[in-house]
């Protein structure tokens, strides 16, 4: 009897902690999520929610993007290269991607965007979605190319 409630009395200890750290996991989450521009898509890259910080670099409503493919925030000779098939093919296959990445907004305008795609993997290893969180740089990247025009001018 003593036993089983030193067993008992452990358990409950231990899902104490588990729920806490579930607890500060979301707190976390919660605050990324509120800060860092973020967008899921399936492997194959129709887009699955996007959180606020992202939807206004782009210029879009959650509603206007779900469903969609990624391709929208590309430039048409962008989704028509190889280069392009590949990348979906190679996050597909569990390959993340990290860099800065020339995208296209509601407007049609170029941004730029700071941003690691990282593919999300189930138990067995399959890839059930791609994760993108991202950074809006077309300032600095204006300011660059602002820079570059002024010197080569000189």
């Amino acid at each position: 009897m003593l036993f089983a409630a030193q067993r008992r009395q452990a358990a409950q200890h231990q899902i104490s902690s588990l729920q806490q750290e579930r607890d500060e996991l979301l707190q976390d989450l919660q605050a990324i999520k509120a800060n860092i521009g973020s967008i899921e898509f399936t492997p194959e890259g129709r887009i699955l929610d996007a959180n606020q910080p992202f939807l206004d670099v782009v210029g879009y409503q959650r509603e206007e993007i779900v469903g969609q493919h990624h391709r929208m925030f590309c430039t048409p000779d962008y989704v028509r290269s190889q280069e392009y098939q590949a990348f979906w093919l190679s996050l597909a296959s569990g390959e993340a991607h990290r860099g800065t990445f020339e995208r296209v907004n509601r407007e049609g305008q170029r941004c730029w965007l700071q941003a690691a795609y990282f593919p999300v993997k189930d138990a067995t290893g399959k890839v059930v979605k791609v994760i993108k969180i991202a950074s809006d740089v077309t300032a600095e990247r204006r300011a660059l190319a602002d820079r570059d025009a002024e010197l080569s001018a000189l």
